[in-house]
């Protein structure tokens, strides 16, 4: 029971290092390195003795260079089920982003008028990591007073793609029903409608596995330029993120 006292706002620090090599003679470490692991264990019988029953691992992640910020950082907290391995419930991956499961929320309306040209949207992007495998949702609640502009979607960022399936459905909500739909088996590849004035969705849905760390966004813009009347991508849309590996 380690006790401090002290006339500063400075409590305890616990600092682990990490190197390859010895610690007289340290190397570089190599990305996915472990550098600390906590675990937890209970004393289940004379047979197994004590068994992990729970781990906080930090491991080293990203591209390892000698500067200042040369190094990133994840944080598994992982839980045995009985009668199962230990698996991660919940990771912080470097780039803020939290797995297995995460959201991205549309914090205000955004409004692209007289333009054709996909643009990323302000709120629904994230980072996914080299080697995942995600199941994703995007649902968008849009509006226009044009009669002809409509909108076009489509998914787009620097993330490296080995697979990819995703069915994109444009709903008119004053007739609730799908004026659009297409599968998506590649980044860039777009869907647009016309569809109606009025207030209406869509929904985008599908897995990605993934080979190289980037961005994974939503892109979207007029279907027709309407110089006069904008196309709104409205607040409360969302993403939805699940890691499956």
């Amino acid at each position: 029971q380690p006790t401090n006292g002290s006339t500063d706002a400075v409590g305890y620090a616990i600092n682990v290092r990490k190197a390859r090599g010895t610690a007289a003679a340290p190397t570089v470490i190599t990305t996915g390195d472990d550098l600390l692991t906590i675990s937890g264990y209970g004393y289940v019988g004379a047979t197994n003795t004590y068994v992990e029953a729970a781990r906080i691992a930090l491991d080293s992640t990203g591209t390892i260079s000698d500067s200042a910020t040369g190094i990133g950082g994840k944080i598994a907290f992982q839980t045995r089920d009985p009668g199962t391995a230990l698996a991660d419930r919940f990771v912080v991956e470097r780039a803020g982003s939290y797995d297995p499961n995460f959201s991205k929320h549309k914090a205000a309306d955004e409004t692209v008028t007289n333009s054709t040209t996909l643009q990323d949207d302000n709120h629904l992007t994230t980072t996914l990591i080299a080697s995942g495998i995600y199941k994703f949702r995007i649902v968008g609640f849009w509006t226009t007073l044009s009669a002809t502009a409509g909108i076009k979607l489509a998914l787009s960022g620097t993330v490296g793609v080995t697979s990819l399936k995703a069915q994109v459905q444009l709903w008119n909500d004053t007739t609730n029903t799908v004026v659009a739909s297409s599968r998506l088996t590649a980044l860039n590849s777009s869907l647009g409608n016309a569809v109606a004035t009025g207030s209406h969705h869509f929904v985008i849905e599908g897995d990605i596995e993934v080979s190289t760390e980037g961005t994974f966004l939503l892109q979207w813009a007029q279907n027709a330029a309407d110089a006069a009347n904008g196309t709104t991508v409205q607040r409360n849309s969302d993403m939805r993120i699940d890691r499956r590996a």
